[in-house]
Formats: C-alpha cells, structure tokens, sequence
C-alpha cells in the first residue's frame, strides 16, 4: 500500500552550460573567450549591451515583465517587494554582501514559449509530441549568462494551487532526464517506408515527421552508434541557448578589437552535458489521517490534512517519502511504458508511474540530521543532487528583518527569504562547474606541455634544443587558467560575497557536498604541476645554453693554445738565428745569456699551451659528462 502524500510548491532544475560551445570560429577565438571568463569587461557585456539587443525582441523578457504577466493573468497586484530581485533579497537580509550585486549578478530573462514555433512536420512526430512537447509546456524557462562564461538555467514547475503527489513530483523530474530514442526513430522510418510502399501520400507524411525528428537532434537517417542516451532537459537547453545566442547578435563586441562570433551550433548527438541540480520547495505537505498522528492520540478524519514539520519528525513514513523524492529513484515493471500523464494523478496512473523503493531505516532516521535550516520549525536539506526546503508554515506570510541591515526601508518577506537561499544553491552549483571546467582543462594542459617538453627534450639529446611554437602558447593558456583558478578559489570562500552567519554556514556545507574541496585540490596539484614543467623547460633551454657557452668557451682556449704553441715553434729558430748571425764574432756573455733565457721562455710556453690544452679538453669531457647526468636525472 502506498502512502497518499502530496505537496504544493515547485520544483526547480538549475543547468549551467558552457558558452565555449557556441564560439565560432578555430581554437583561436575559442582562446579569446577563455581570456574573457571572470573579466569586467565581459560583465560590462552582459550588463548593458546584451540587455540592449533582448529589449528589441519578444522570445525573451526580463524578470519585472514576467512577474507582471503573471499578475495580472492571476488578478493580483504587485508590491515594491514583490517586484525586488531575489539578489536584493538576499542582500537585505544577509545571504549577499554588496559585491555579489556588484560583481557577480547579471540579468535573468524568461523564455515566452508562445513566441517560439517548432516546424509542422516536427510537430507530428511521435516522440517530440510525448517526450519534449509535453515537458517544454509543462516547465518554465528561465536563462541568465554569467561572466565566469556559463548559460545558467532554471526550469522550474509550479503546483501551488493544486497538490501534487510526491510520486508525480519524482516523475515529473525522471521525465526530465528521459532520452530521444534515436534508434527506434531509424527504425521507424525504415519500417514505414516498407509498410507504406503502396501509399505515397501516407508515407511522405511519415518520412517527413522521421526526418524532421532527426534533423533536429542532429543525426542522420543511417547513422549508427553507441548512444544510449540523449536527456530532454539538455534539448531544451540547446534550443534556449541557441535562439538566445542569435538574438543577442550571435557576438561578444570587444572595445579596441575584433568581436568574438558566436554561432547557433548544428544539430549534434553529442550531449552537452555539464551539471544539473535540483530543488524542491514545499510550502505545505498534505498526508492521509493514518500517517499523522495529533498529540492526543486520534486520528484525523479528513481525506487528506496538512503535515507540520513536528508531524514528519514522527512519522516514519513521511520521512521515507522524502528520502524517496530526494533520492530519486523509481520502480516499475518492465512493461509500463512510462509516459502516461498527468495533470491529475490517479491510483492507476500513480500504479503505473511505477513507486519509491524501501531506503534502509538508517537513512530514514537520519532525514533530520541534515537539517541546514536556522529555525526548529522549517527545514533545508542541501545534498549533492538534490535540495528539498520547507519554509515555516507559521511564518510564511511575516516581514522578515536582519538586525545588521538597514531594514526600515526594505520589506521582506519570509517566504522570498527562501527564494534568495535558492539563488544561493544556483550560484555554488555554477561555482562547481567553473571548478570542474579548470579541473579538466588543467589537466588537459597538464598532458599537452608533458608532451611538448618530452619533445624538446629528445631534442636536447640530439645536441640542440628549439622552443616550438607551441610551448609559448601552452604558457600563455597557463596563465589564463591561474587567472581562472584564482577565481574559482575565491568564489569558494563564501566569507568574499556572503556575510550572514547562516548563510555562510549552508553555503560551506553545500559546497562540501558539492565536493568543490576537494576539486579545488585537485586544481592546485595540476598548476602546480604546470608551474613545474614549464620551470623545467626554462633550466633545461638555460642548461643548453650553458653548454654551448663551456663549448665556445673550450673552443676558445683550444684555439688559444694551438695559437700559442705554433707562433712560439715558429719563432724560436729565428730567434736562435738572430743570436748567433745577428752579432757575429763580438758574442759577449750577455749574448749568451739572452738566448739561454729566450730559448727557456719559449719552452715554458711550449708547455703552458700543452698543458692548456690537455686541460680545455678534460674539462669539456667534464661539462658534457655533467649536462647527460643532469639529463638523465631530469627525465
């Protein structure tokens, strides 16, 4: 038997995907961009010239314009504080210092769906009609570029008028996550083509429908491979990104120089696929009278009441829900096709959905020692996947104030103080990405300067050493990633753009969950490890230099000597004959003496040349013996 236990509140999905994908263009401009992530002038980009181009177009609107819409469609007026940024929530009470406002917030726009239009032929077909259709109405659309170089989206569904069934909920997200069948399509094309052969009227509808599916994934009608699996949730990002990247002029102008091209991608099977994270916020829980006991001991007898968080910590079942919906997983039989939905979720539907699986007691009991939340009666569990928030039922409707902020001009209310703390989740999540994206290019870059010092190495044995034209290249994406690894660290420490206690004290702990830590460790070994072999490189290219220098230098001295030691063989015989003819028969004693001392001069440095040579050469052995030790200790 299954627990009837439902909630009202929404659900959201946050997704960060990397713009690299869209730059046009070689490595080159690609390189260009990376130089760009983190920089002021990119912010100053996505702060007032993208803003510029989106007011001119109608598939994007901004945040104020969307909560307007919805306004008025409800019947509702809006207040000053209903019209603040979640940022400006978070600023007033404490989640974000000044400098997140300032350095790291850019604007949010709202995808409006009746703007966008799929092709006729598209929209026939089977699979795009129950697999993305139905998922791209159901979810609204929310993107926001960021100067650390990401697309961050949030699809979030909303069911707080009418409950929805924690089950639903579950597959609501699965429904997400399910993938393009590519294959049965090829399959299908192939089999009407051999069904309808006699209909040509039949079938060109159906080879239109076929095509039309996998044109727009990006695959061919014979193409073969391994792919398993090609989630909705990440079309639906690709399609936003894209028609995003061409409203805004598909470019990132530069001052002083060329602008960098973006490009809507061609379709492609290749998924990009980055991160993902989840949020459930449940402003009521709504159980069966069996699973809530009230403190005298009877049961309620209404179909289905209200649960108060006092409620769930009793309630074994209730918890168990929970950890279902935050684990995520679902069974079902192996015939159950897994698509019949859904705006009102009945017994059998729910039957057919599949259930939650029994998690271990231990887990269950445990719900509540993951708490992050302030107060004993809400509740914030931040995992690794996964975050569920239930705000106070008491003080949903109150003015919240922090005593370390001007709040006689700011009204808050308690409910969007959660909205900010989501802010906060979709911040630390791209926070992840940034740190994986330097993580894998660290140790990209890591591989391709090992290789190019392993060549230049080989070089050096040869007898010469030539710095390629890539090694330069290879140092300066090195120091384009130390600017980026500086910036991740310091988006890490949640003390830089967060001041309240409580704030600080979820963000660390998500980001522990996250494991950011231990990326970050990772990042520090790979640069530092980077630093190392370009180190090496710079003392093998000196240790070359060296040696030719002691080469000129041996050289040099050779040269010398041999000089030396033949201009003195040369010059001694005329020397004895200048002696003896020179002055004829009137020889003195001094005469004597002057040639004794000449000839003994001319033998000392017919000996000093000897000698320097027999030392030039020794000594170049020496040089060359020390240079292939130092070689081989280095490899």
């Amino acid at each position: 038997m299954r627990a009837n236990i439902s909630a009202r509140g929404y659900t959201s999905v946050i997704l960060v995907m990397n713009m690299k994908r869209f730059i046009a263009g070689n490595e080159n401009e690609r390189e260009r961009f990376e130089v760009l992530r983190g920089k002021p002038e990119f912010a100053d980009i996505l702060r007032t010239t993208w803003p510029g181009k989106i007011d001119s177009q109608k598939v994007f609107i901004t945040m104020e314009e969307y909560k307007r819409r919805r306004a008025g469609q409800a019947g509702k007026r809006l207040t000053p504080g209903d019209m603040m940024p979640l940022e400006q929530i978070g600023f007033a009470t404490g989640i974000f210092r000044s400098l997140m406002l300032e350095e790291y917030n850019f604007p949010i726009y709202v995808v409006d769906k009746s703007q966008i239009e799929f092709s006729p032929d598209l929209e026939t077909n089977f699979q795009f009609k129950t697999l993305f259709k139905k998922v791209w109405d159901r979810w609204d659309i929310y993107i926001r570029p960021t100067v650390s170089g990401f697309f961050v989206f949030r699809l979030t569904h909303r069911f707080r008028e009418k409950s929805r069934s924690l089950l639903a909920i579950a597959q609501d997200v699965l429904r997400l996550q399910e993938s393009l069948d590519v294959p049965s399509a090829q399959k299908w094309l192939k089999h009407s083509r051999e069904r309808y052969f006699n209909q040509p009227e039949t079938l060109s509808v159906k080879e239109r429908s076929v095509k039309a599916l996998l044109e727009w994934v990006g695959s061919a009608e014979d193409e073969t491979g391994d792919l398993l699996y090609y989630p909705i949730q990440w079309k639906i990002a690709m399609e936003v990104a894209s028609r995003f990247v061409q409203t805004i002029g598909a470019e990132i102008p530069l001052k002083n120089a060329e602008p960098v091209k973006l490009v809507k991608p061609e379709p492609s099977l290749s998924i990009p696929l980055h991160d993902s994270y989840v949020i459930h916020h449940f402003e009521d829980i709504l159980a069966e009278p069996s699973l809530i006991k009230k403190q005298n001991g009877k049961l309620n007898s209404r179909a289905q009441i209200k649960a108060t968080l006092n409620d769930i910590r009793h309630s074994h079942l209730l918890k168990r829900a929970l950890v279902n919906l935050v684990e995520g997983s679902l069974l079902r039989n192996a015939s159950d096709d897994g698509k019949k939905a859904d705006d009102v979720v009945t017994t059998q539907m729910i039957e057919a959905a599949g259930s939650f699986p029994n998690p271990k007691w231990s887990l269950v009991d445990g719900l509540f020692e993951q708490n992050q939340a302030s107060w004993n009666d809400e509740f914030c569990m931040l995992g690794p996947r996964t975050a569920l928030i239930i705000p106070s039922q008491e003080w949903k409707n109150s003015e919240i104030s922090v005593s370390t902020v001007p709040s006689s001009t700011l009204h808050v209310k308690y409910a969007r103080y959660w909205g900010a703390i989501e802010r906060l989740v979709e911040f630390l999540v791209e926070i992840r990405v940034l740190s994986q994206l330097i993580e894998s290019e660290s140790y990209e870059l890591l591989g391709e300067i090992a290789q190019t010092v392993h060549e230049t190495r080989s070089m050096l044995f040869s007898g010469d050493i030539r710095l390629g034209t890539r090694l330069p290249d290879l140092v300066a994406r090195a120091a384009t990633l130390r600017h980026l690894a500086a910036l991740s660290q310091s988006l890490s420490h949640p003390q830089l753009w967060s001041r309240a206690e409580y704030a600080i004290r979820k963000a660390e702990y998500l980001l522990e969950q996250l494991g950011v830590p231990t990326i970050q460790q990772h990042i520090e070994r790979n640069i530092t490890s980077i630093n190392s072999v370009v180190d090496h490189v710079d003392e093998l290219y000196l240790a070359d230099l060296s040696e030719k220098e002691n080469d000129n230098s041996t050289i040099l001295s050779i040269g010398l000597a041999a000089a030396s030691l033949t201009l003195t063989l040369l010059m001694l015989p005329s020397f004895w004959a200048d002696i003896w003819t020179g002055f004829g028969e009137s020889i003195t004693f001094w005469h004597w003496a002057l040639g004794v001392v000449g000839t003994g001069l001319s033998i000392v440095l017919i000996i000093g040349a000897l000698y320097m040579l027999r030392i030039a050469f020794i000594q170049r052995k020496k040089v060359k013996k020390m240079f292939n030790k130092f070689l081989n200790g280095a490899s």
